[in-house]
């Protein structure tokens, strides 16, 4: 076959005008189409022959065919060239094109035709027409009204039977919650729904989705697919600015749903605005659960302060009841008040939780060893546990010791250990582990806040029920409880709230139902400090020596003043008591010399019972002085004991009260 020549290889513009995507036409000046290109057949899906020689109102509704040749009216008037918008409904669908017409003239220059080239812009158009809807309707939306907004104009730009935004709890949730659902139009109650076995869960943290038919096939263990008969979805991931996990935006449809770029394009353009408000929302909910715990403890604080005034009183006179009952031998009698001061006594502990909780007590924090806590701790616990409990133990090796107070730590052990206990019926597995844990975005299960860091880890897992994600917000509140009414006082996991946020501490809580419940009691490390014992010695029982001095009470509640005067009293002091703590100060600053020792209660009116003390010391700075208190804010702590001032918190036990007389009154 020898080498063809230019000429011969055919005329190069009709080649391109066939080979083009773009739609080639010419017209006559009549308006009948004298040449179209392959791209012109391919989308009508019909022969030239068939078009050639036939007008646009012979291929098109009326209106568009008017709209058609009034654009090429334009072009014979102006003798130019015009770049124009056109819409073309064929079999059903609407095209939208970018035509460029341009007049055909003969060899003298008149206008003989049309001729135009078109691309489709279809897709960019419907993009666009979405971008419009969000401007238009989800811009002028605020806050929580972002949502049915968005669900209603994706619907609407889509085209689609359901639209609906979700977010999650956390990051590693297994359920998922819709802020706002739409459904062939119409507004519908928000749902909580399981991820596994969902579409979601394959958008959830990952990628766009996109299944234009035969949904109900892929996932037939969906239900809520099947109840509104949705066989397309599309999904795209909505994430926080850091890169977390909050949600996701979806739509379906009964039929196919449109093509796939489309459908990005716009759950993309709607998911910028989507996240930024889901995370606004997920930040308010931080702020208002931190809001609703320190109000909270600040109410319980007001509460324990109330009633510790009252034990104050009861626990002191009826053990001074108690050893009046054992002087004259009336064993009955001693007995009965036994009762009552073990009533008081589970009171008091309480209350101390409630204290705990508001974080208005303060235990004795030193370096301890996790691992020896724990050691020290087993026996107490096995004889808590039941028979067909099996106890695990999984303690690592060289961990870093923390700063706690062991006691305290070892309540929320306990108490962590008695609701896991509770939860398996008697039968189970309990297991007790401790190890290292590096976070870089976490969230503490009772704060709500974002944590990252090193942490020492102590966990307590269990094997029942687990714990339903909708309360699991709700479980740190006090007096919030899921067992029979007396069999607990929902003061447990507020405790462990308070003592471990106490430490600098977060918990984490892993559940899921019907495999269990893990809490993370996560401290910071002190890495290469000496750990000393987890158990303290214990309190020995002060002989109740007689003393000699002179006390000055201060408190304004009548009935603790009372007791303190008959029971300090009843030891041998000299005791003055001010139920004012104005009219104290005056007597105290007018003979500073004539006391020796003041106990001071710290919440009074008018005059606390820290300035007080303050004002005292500036004239007589070897007084020695307790603060008594049924509730006290730790800054004045910290200040009570730079003064150099004892703490001690009511109802103080006698056996403490006599032993800080007697070691500071003279002998």
């Amino acid at each position: 076959m020898g080498k063809r020549t230019w000429p011969e290889a055919g005329n190069p513009l009709r080649q391109i005008v066939d080979n083009s995507s773009a739609v080639i036409f010419i017209k006559d000046i009549e308006g009948r189409y004298r040449l179209v290109n392959p791209a012109f057949e391919r989308l009508f899906g019909v022969p030239a022959e068939r078009v050639l020689g036939s007008d646009d109102h012979q291929l098109f509704p009326g209106e568009i065919a008017d709209a058609l040749l009034c654009n090429d009216r334009r072009v014979v008037e102006q003798g130019r060239s015009i770049e124009v918008e056109e819409q073309v409904l064929w079999q059903g669908r609407q095209y939208t094109y970018l035509t460029t017409k341009f007049p055909i003239c003969d060899s003298h220059g008149q206008v003989v035709g049309v001729g135009g080239i078109a691309a489709d812009i279809s897709e960019r158009k419907r993009t666009e027409d979405a971008l419009r809807h969000v401007a238009l309707g989800v811009s002028r939306a605020t806050g929580n009204a972002v949502f049915p907004a968005t669900v209603r104009y994706l619907a609407s730009s889509l085209q689609v039977d359901f639209a609906f935004v979700s977010h999650a709890s956390r990051p590693d949730s297994t359920h998922l919650s819709t802020l706002a659902a739409n459904y062939r139009g119409e507004a519908i109650d928000n749902f909580d729904y399981v991820l596994q076995g969902t579409p979601c869960a394959e958008v959830f943290g990952q990628r766009f989705l996109y299944i234009p038919r035969g949904l109900g096939e892929r996932y037939s263990l969906d239900a809520l697919l099947k109840h509104i008969r949705i066989d397309s979805y599309a999904g795209y991931p909505l994430f926080a600015s850091d890169g977390r996990p909050l949600g996701l935006i979806a739509v379906g449809h009964a039929s196919e749903l449109p093509e796939r770029e489309r459908v990005e394009s716009v759950l993309r353009i709607f998911s910028v605005r989507v996240a930024a408000e889901v995370e606004r929302a997920t930040l308010e909910q931080q702020l208002r659960q931190a809001q609703r715990m320190e109000a909270i403890g600040h109410l319980t604080g007001g509460i324990a302060h109330d009633f510790n005034n009252l034990l104050t009183s009861m626990l002191g006179y009826t053990q001074m009841a108690e050893e009046l009952a054992g002087e004259r031998g009336d064993a009955p009698l001693g007995r009965y008040l036994g009762r009552i001061r073990q009533s008081a006594e589970k009171a008091r502990d309480l209350i101390r939780q409630m204290l705990v909780f508001s974080r208005g007590s303060r235990g004795q924090p030193r370096v301890v060893s996790l691992a020896a806590l724990v050691e020290e701790f087993r026996p107490l616990l096995q004889s808590a546990l039941p028979a067909g409990i099996e106890l695990d133990l999984q303690l690592g090796q060289g961990l870093a010791p923390v700063r706690v107070d062991p006691l305290q730590l070892e309540q929320v052990l306990m108490n962590l250990c008695i609701n896991a206990r509770d939860a398996m019926n008697g039968s189970g597995r309990l297991r007790i582990a401790l190890h290292a844990r590096s976070l870089v975005d976490g969230l503490c299960a009772s704060c709500q806040q974002r944590i990252a860091g090193d942490f020492q880890a102590l966990c307590v897992e269990d094997s029942g029920p687990g714990i339903d994600e909708s309360v699991q917000h709700t479980i740190f509140e006090p007096f919030y409880t899921t067992k029979a009414p007396g069999q607990g006082s929902g003061m447990g996991l507020s405790m462990v709230h308070g003592l471990v946020h106490e430490y600098g501490g977060h918990l984490l809580l892993h559940s899921q139902p019907g495999k269990g419940a893990r809490f993370e009691v996560l401290l910071p490390g002190l890495p290469g400090s000496p750990a000393v014992s987890a158990r303290p010695a214990g309190d020995h029982e002060t002989p109740r020596e007689q003393l000699r001095g002179r006390v000055c009470v201060v408190d304004d509640d009548p009935l603790v003043g009372e007791y303190l005067q008959d029971c300090l009293s009843h030891w041998g002091l000299q005791v003055t008591v001010w139920s004012d703590a104005e009219q104290a100060r005056t007597a105290l600053l007018a003979e500073p010399g004539a006391w020796d020792a003041l106990i001071l209660d710290q919440s009074m009116p008018r005059l606390c019972g820290l300035a007080l003390a303050k004002q005292v010391l500036a004239v007589r700075a070897d007084l020695p002085i307790a603060l008594h208190s049924g509730f006290s804010d730790p800054d004045d702590e910290r200040t009570a004991r730079q003064l150099g001032l004892t703490l001690l918190h009511k109802p103080v036990a006698a056996p403490v009260l006599h032993d800080w007389l007697s070691s500071r009154l003279p002998g």
